[in-house]
């Protein structure tokens, strides 16, 4: 789609130069790709040098995420059977309840580390590269530096404590600081460590309050970092992490080896994959290398500050001193998708001196008005430069108006500077600030388009009244949009978004993935309580919109075979063996008349996505297994794991507000750009996590003596993610407000908290807070009151907007049923007494036994589907035992569920294994250990019970010892009993 839109941009171009025309006939042959699609093509011309397919297929990110999550499981299964010491200890360390918080750390990291193209080598030489003496030095050095800045910090904020406070005081506050501000190392800071701001006279004036908690919260900073000790503890709590990283590198070696064999073996192929095996190509391949070198007279790279250090390394490869780069560090916007804007900051700064390049500067700006561009400048010469955001704006990025055709003919009436609309928030309002907002924009695109304000079509060099179509709402986030949709509906406003949405929270996924367990469960005929469940939904569903009674009878009674659903569904039950996977969702959805029915539900483009989503992956996920039955578990993977699945709703109407994100309007333009929800905060999470990693300063482990804490080492990662962070925010702003051609609008409340640094800012709000008395003359401050808020919004909706013909209001009767809430009676053990760690690592064996001993089949095992050695011994071992091979042709059943009343109780219970044999009825339930103790026995009793009630013949009850590979009968104890 990329090579494409370019593509067609050049056409235009072409077009409007007579003397280039005949070029038009050589566009379309033209080499104009993506980086992923250029390196595919080189994979497939050359595949026979790589030893894999001629036409490797990209999968589906869902398919590789789950991939990744269980070869790593996988991996770390490895070490809990192997009992690795290193492993156990750590695990028994900082894991309490599961290993969950380990695992999703080295997951995260991993998807950080693949993204370098040595891995496997960053991870083998980590140990000897990280834990040198000069690294960590270098390290001591850079958080001496970081102390030196807190201390200059304190005696900035000091002096401007003295402009409004009294000499004396002063005096005292030098006085009682001495040694803080002066010490010259850590050592010597730390003995400083109790210096602390004298008192205040009572009836002190509030400036000189705030003054001076400006003054104690930055010494509170510089006394946080002299709690990680002296020179010498911060050197040995670093080197005490050498083992916990060598245990990860480890681990992470070998899970991107294994990764690398299952994805060989299943033919999976991410971008990344293919990039590097272009990569693999033109380095070791010297005949590809020079083919490509001499085959293109020019490389021209755009969007060059999205590069990721990847593309670079393969374009390294195949320049000949032939390649132009085009591109703006300004709006370099995309660090979560690794684009390394260093990359274009190295080159910019080489070239400007005309050494290994040329640096040609473009800044004339042929989109937007004098007015914007003045006022763009007049904010990003104060918060963007070298050190946040990349760009010396100031000394060389300023932008140059060049669209003379807005002065001479595009002149009118209007203003158009930027206004900020500021309101005032009241402390006990009904009204949340995005409704606020919500309201102040809809009000003003009114007052607009009723006096018709005149903008200028660029395109047409005409004048022209502003429409809807005229008017973007930009935002960091999607939370909002569709609040924003309810309340420009009750305004009549047409309201058009384009955003991202996550499959999982959709109605239709979920629907959808229950109608494939009930088809599941049918097929196998188990009417669990999972099957119950999933029938419930479907049948109450828009699919089928049976009545909750009829639901309730079909449930008491077991009758399904009977029902309308089973009916319908019939012929694909009855035919899943026989057809493939992408026949059978084809078919399901012709059988339940799918399409015509996601109307009742509305949101029709998104549900239509969301279809053609799933049947384009049953057609992937068919060529692989071929099965509904493991396609149904992969779709309840998906929502589980709550895999980050996403795809773009883009609703269009040709005159309509629209909204979006900042980052969906890149390349974008309108005349007229609303900026709100500006106040949402920055994510920088991540920082706390306690197990980081950082792509300068490497891994980050947690330390235990006496608790759990971290290393130094975490406060230069937060300072490098801070900075990192807080550029690209400012960058995002920057993009967002290069989207206007005409007028810039932002809505937002008033300055309420002083901020003295761009460092300090954690909002795109506070951007604008920090240069606020150079914006005061573009300020309207706007009352609460005057703004026509109304919660009316929330009683009118689309779908009763689509449908006149309602006329009378749908009555409802509201039913109060008295709810008592009951104890649960069950025949199980409970056990209330805390475990030990072996303990619950058997545990988590037996429940592993159990579900294999509940799937496999007694007559035919087939072994070779337990991966874990010692449990298929185990299995082996029962099943080839007398006991089993003298009573497995008899009628199993396994984890045979019921529930009885009983004097008014209902009793619950699943016994492991029941047998019935001509003569007799045998209750086995498998135990790990062999101990036979009274709430086993009272387990086993009330099992009895239930069987006593359905048959007459003899019972004979057994416990299985895992372990110890016993059978144990229990005639005697239940005598006793």
């Amino acid at each position: 789609a990329a090579a494409g839109e370019m593509k067609e941009r050049i056409r235009k171009k072409i077009k409007q130069d007579e003397t280039l025309k005949q070029e038009l006939s050589l566009l379309d042959s033209a080499y104009i790709t993506t980086f992923d699609a250029f390196s595919l093509s080189i994979v497939k011309k050359y595949h026979y040098l790589l030893n894999i397919t001629s036409s490797p297929k990209i999968t589906d990110d869902s398919v590789l995420e789950i991939l990744k999550r269980d070869t790593l499981r996988k991996i770390l299964d490895s070490y809990y059977e192997k009992e690795q010491i290193d492993f156990t200890n750590f695990i028994g360390e900082y894991c309490v309840k599961n290993d969950d918080e380990v695992y999703n750390s080295l997951l995260n990291i991993a998807k950080k580390i693949e993204n370098s193209f040595t891995e496997e080598h960053y991870l083998e030489d980590y140990i000897q590269n990280n834990f040198k003496e000069e690294t960590i030095e270098k390290y001591l050095q850079e958080f001496e530096l970081l102390i030196i800045e807190k201390q200059t910090k304190i005696k900035e904020n000091l002096e401007e404590l003295a402009r409004i406070s009294s000499n004396d005081y002063m005096t005292k506050c030098y006085q009682q600081l001495e040694g803080l501000l002066n010490a010259k190392d850590i050592d010597t800071l730390i003995s400083y460590r109790s210096c602390k701001m004298p008192p205040l006279k009572k009836g002190s004036e509030e400036e000189i309050k705030e003054a001076k908690e400006i003054v104690n919260n930055s010494i509170k900073e510089l006394l946080a970092l002299l709690e990680y000790g002296n020179i010498e503890t911060l050197r040995q709590d670093y080197q005490k992490m050498s083992q916990t990283i060598s245990l990860f590198c480890q681990i992470l070696k070998e899970y991107f080896e294994e990764l690398k064999i299952q994805k060989k073996k299943k033919e999976y192929f991410d971008f990344n994959d293919i990039a590097k095996l272009a990569i693999y190509l033109v380095k070791n391949e010297p005949e590809v290398r020079i083919n490509l070198k001499n085959g293109f007279h020019e490389i021209m790279i755009d969007e060059y500050q999205d590069t990721n250090n990847i593309q670079e390394t393969f374009i390294s490869y195949i320049a000949n001193n032939n390649v132009y780069m085009v591109g703006d560090i300004k709006q370099s916007i995309y660090r979560f998708r690794n684009a390394n804007p260093v990359l274009f900051k190295t080159k910019y700064d080489t070239y400007r001196t005309n050494l290994d390049g040329k640096k040609i500067d473009l800044l004339k700006n042929f989109r937007s008005r004098k007015e914007v561009l003045e006022d763009i400048n007049r904010m990003f010469n104060q918060i963007m430069d070298d050190a946040l955001g990349g760009a010396n704006y100031l000394e060389e990025h300023q932008m140059v108006f060049g669209n003379n055709a807005y002065i001479e003919n595009g002149t009118t009436k209007e203003n158009y500077h930027m206004d900020i609309l500021s309101y005032q928030k009241e402390k006990k309002s009904d009204y949340k600030e995005e409704e606020i907002e919500a309201f102040l924009i809809a009000e003003d695109i009114h007052s607009k388009i009723k006096n018709g304000y005149l903008l200028y079509d660029k395109d047409e060099g005409k004048i022209h009244k502003a429409t809807y179509k005229d008017f973007v709402i930009l935002m960091d986030r999607s939370t909002n949009f569709n609040l924003y949709k309810q309340i420009f509906n009750a305004k009549n406003i047409p309201l058009s978004i384009q955003k991202d949405e996550k499959l999982n929270d959709s109605t239709i996924f979920v629907t959808f993935t229950n109608l494939l367990q009930t088809i599941n469960s049918f097929s196998m005929k188990k009417f669990d309580k999972k099957f119950e469940f999933a029938y419930t939904s479907i049948a109450r569903s828009f699919l089928f919109e049976i009545p909750d009674q009829t639901i309730y009878e079909t449930i008491t009674t077991h009758n399904w075979y009977q029902t309308a659903i089973y009916k319908q569904l019939k012929e694909i039950i009855e035919t899943i063996s026989t057809q493939t996977l992408p026949n059978i969702i084809s078919k399901l959805y012709e059988t339940t008349n799918i399409y015509e029915k996601i109307i009742k539900i509305g949101n029709i483009e998104e549900n239509l996505v969301i279809l053609n989503y799933i049947q384009d992956l049953a057609k992937e996920y068919g060529q692989k297994a071929n099965n509904i039955f493991t396609f149904h578990e992969f779709l309840n993977r998906i929502q589980k794991d709550e895999l980050e699945i996403r795809f773009s709703i883009n609703e269009t109407n040709e005159d309509s507000v629209t909204i979006m994100t900042i980052h969906k309007s890149k390349g974008l333009e309108y005349p007229i750009c609303y900026f709100s929800g500006l106040t949402k905060k920055f994510n920088i999470r991540d920082v706390k996590e306690r197990f980081l990693y950082d792509s300068k300063y490497g891994f980050l482990t947690p330390l235990k003596q006496e608790g759990i804490y971290s290393c130094f080492l975490k406060e230069l990662i937060k300072q490098n993610y801070i900075k990192e962070e807080i550029s690209e925010k400012i960058r995002l702003f920057y993009v967002a407000v290069t989207r206007a051609k005409e007028k810039m609008i932002f809505v937002l409340p008033e300055k309420e908290k002083e901020i003295n640094t761009r460092i300090e800012c954690r909002s795109l709000a506070d951007f604008l807070y920090i240069i606020w008395s150079h914006l005061k003359d573009f300020q309207t401050k706007i009352k609460q009151e005057e703004i026509k808020l109304t919660k009316d919004y929330l009683k009118e909706t689309q779908d009763m907007k689509m449908s006149p013909e309602i006329t009378e209001p749908i009555l409802v009767e509201e039913i109060h049923f008295e709810t008592i809430e009951e104890p649960q009676l069950k025949f199980s053990k409970d056990n209330n007494n805390l475990i030990t760690k072996k303990e619950a690592e058997n545990i988590k064996l037996g429940i592993k036994m159990h579900e294999y001993l509940e799937c496999i089949d007694f007559i035919n095992p087939n072994y070779d589907q337990i991966a874990n050695a010692f449990l298929k011994k185990k299995i082996r071992n029962f099943i080839e035992s007398e006991f089993i091979q003298q009573n497995k042709d008899y009628n199993i059943q396994k984890e045979y569920e019921f529930i009885y009343e009983k004097d008014h109780k209902e009793y619950h219970g699943i016994i492991d294994l029941l047998i019935e044999t001509p003569t007799k009825i045998i209750i086995l339930d498998y135990k790990l250990n062999h101990l036979v103790d009274d709430a086993y026995i009272k387990q086993l009793q009330g099992y009895k019970s239930y069987i006593e009630i359905k048959t007459s013949k003899p019972i004979s009850l057994y416990l299985y010892s895992i372990l110890k590979e016993e059978f144990i009968s229990l005639e005697k104890e239940l005598t006793m009993v």
